[in-house]
């Protein structure tokens, strides 16, 4: 009976042994998945929106419903579009976290353009793929405003 009790308990504390070395989440099984195929740099394995709702950009509109301002206003989100042109920003735009920007989605192969006010990064775990951007003349001036800024986020990925 006592080897009986030993043996047992040398397997349960092998099992124990075995499973702590395993990784304790789905987070850390994802965290050497890449952002996209081909992805390399500092934010190599971003995750974006993974997993999140499906956002439509449906028309070119500065704000509301169907709107990029509306699709990068709220975390947890793969925004993907159903047009494609420009975007005449009246204001900056700040992404918030966890969002995948898919504007290789855009039909016709003319793509997304961002003009007139910046894009801002402001979130962290974000993926942009295949969007431009360019200053228009309201806030173009020699104090730095750009089209594209980043500066309180950190995982993200720009291709």
């Amino acid at each position: 009976m006592k080897k009986l009790f030993s043996a047992s308990l040398a397997l349960i504390t092998g099992i124990i042994t075995m499973l702590s070395s395993m990784p304790s989440s789905v987070n850390a099984a994802e965290s050497n998945i890449p952002a996209f195929p081909g992805a390399v740099g500092g934010g190599k394995y971003a995750t974006g929106g993974r997993g999140g709702e499906i956002y439509h950009v449906t028309n070119l509109n500065d704000s509301g419903a169907g709107s990029f301002r509306d699709a990068v206003s709220q975390s947890n989100r793969i925004v993907v579009f159903d047009v494609s042109g420009t975007i005449e920003l009246k204001s900056n735009v700040v992404c918030s976290s966890n969002i995948t920007i898919a504007g290789q989605t855009a039909p016709g192969g003319s793509g997304i353009t961002l003009k007139n006010y910046k894009f801002g990064m402001g979130g962290d775990n974000i993926i942009v793929r295949y969007i431009s951007s360019r200053p228009g003349p309201y806030n173009a001036t020699s104090s730095g405003n750009d089209a594209w800024g980043g500066a309180k986020g950190s995982n993200s990925m720009v291709d």
